[in-house]
């Protein structure tokens, strides 16, 4: 019913769903990633009373003041269809607020956002399970997305998105990140986008952030969309890698 990541079988996402299973492919392939669990999409708002102790062993397993709350859907990050955005996701969540997060994701299910998008890609919306991942927090120095296909023109070239803080900040669009072209023939920088002068990823920045991405690409034999932190002491944690997809 409730797992460590680094123990689910990675193609086993009609239980865990697609994110959790696509971080467990990364453990596997020795990629890091922030230490978490996975409540099952056995358990829900009907039963989960019966499970809150259990949660909260996880919890105290993960020796973390601060825990990250997301969705893992049993759709959600395929190539035909991503639901990006489309479920409520939570950051610095303590013990006392755990149980509410947990729960308002799973409510977020219900939303009419997601019911639209069901519509929209003719997905059917009853066949739709959840699971949730809690993760250690990582206090973020840096985060970038990183597109290991251009996106917008389909372009054999890295797209690096960067930002001084939480991912989330890039993934809502609320701040403008710095952005860099990689050519993928020769791995040369092309070119920088930035709103400020200073760049916000040094050199050895980039050339870690294109080793990872180039490795997941092969793993999963796919043009992906990975978010990465860096913790203050320069580590680079790979939060989450899923297709890249139109919609």
């Amino acid at each position: 019913m409730i797992e460590f990541i680094n123990n689910l079988n990675s193609d086993d996402t009609k239980k865990f769903g697609k994110k959790a299973c696509h971080l467990a492919k990364l453990c596997q392939n020795d990629i890091r990633i922030p230490k978490g669990f996975v409540i099952s999409t056995d358990i829900n708002e009907k039963n989960f009373l019966y499970f809150q102790d259990e949660i909260l062993d996880f919890f105290e397993r993960l020796n973390s003041n601060y825990v990250s709350v997301r969705s893992s859907m049993t759709m959600e990050d395929c190539k035909e269809h991503s639901f990006a955005g489309l479920f409520d996701s939570y950051i610095k969540v303590t013990r006392n607020r755990l149980f509410k997060n947990i729960i308002n994701c799973w409510k977020s299910i219900k939303s009419e956002r997601v019911k639209t998008y069901c519509n929209f890609k003719r997905i059917d919306y009853d066949s739709l399970r959840m699971a949730v991942i809690v993760q250690y927090m990582i206090e973020a120095e840096k985060s970038s997305i990183v597109f290991t296909q251009n996106p917008v023109n389909k372009k054999n070239e890295i797209v690096i998105e960067a930002f001084k803080g939480p991912c989330k900040f890039i993934v809502s669009g609320k701040i403008g990140p710095c952005r860099y072209y990689i050519n993928k023939s020769d791995f040369h920088l092309e070119t920088i986008e930035s709103k400020k002068e200073i760049s916000t990823l040094d050199e050895s920045d980039i050339n870690e952030i294109k080793k990872i991405s180039l490795y997941i690409e092969n793993i999963f034999n796919f043009p992906q969309d990975i978010e990465l932190v860096k913790e203050r002491n320069g580590k680079w944690w790979v939060l989450q890698s899923r297709p890249i997809t139109c919609l």
